[in-house]
């Protein structure tokens, strides 16, 4: 069996979240930033960070099969439910 991957797509709340986004909504991408820096210094993150396409910026990241534990808290801590 091939090696399963995780991928998360982080959907902003709005196309212009890059250019306006709140104080306190960048402390909290630079939460999310060091959550997965430290994950991804201990081997269970691949690759993380933002994607510019259309039509407009969003995170991803890809997480190793090993990280399947942390899988629960990561859905938790990212999911933030879209307001449009």
């Amino acid at each position: 069996m091939a090696k399963q991957h995780y991928f998360f797509k982080l959907i902003p709340p709005r196309p212009t979240f890059v250019q306006d986004m709140t104080d306190a909504e960048r402390c909290l991408m630079d939460e999310d930033g060091r959550y997965f820096e430290e994950h991804f210094a201990a081997g269970r993150v691949l690759l993380f960070g933002p994607v510019m396409a259309a039509p407009g910026l969003s995170g991803s990241a890809f997480l190793k099969p090993k990280a399947r534990r942390m899988l629960g808290d990561s859905v938790k801590a990212t999911h933030r439910p879209r307001r449009d």
